[in-house]
């Protein structure tokens, strides 16, 4: 009887929580400023940002940051932050 109850309850919470996930919504915004950007070759380059901006979910939380950002690029794809 405790396996039976224990397994509806886990089937139970899971369905709720997928529930909730797919309510969630963010909503991003920001500016993004180039710093710098050195070339090690034309495939292979680093950039430095600064993005400004906010995030808003539809619970009510809002939040605004400041974040630097160093990327490394080679053959145009992201290849460490």
């Amino acid at each position: 009887m405790y396996y039976l109850l224990s397994l509806i309850l886990l089937c139970f919470s899971l369905n709720f929580y997928s529930l909730a996930e797919s309510k969630y919504t963010i909503t991003n915004n920001g500016n993004v400023t180039l710093l710098a950007e050195h070339n090690h070759s034309k495939k292979h380059y680093f950039k430095n940002y600064i993005i400004k901006g906010y995030f808003e979910v539809n619970l009510g939380n809002y939040s605004s940051s400041d974040t630097a950002v160093i990327a490394e690029y080679k053959d145009g794809s992201v290849i460490n932050l």
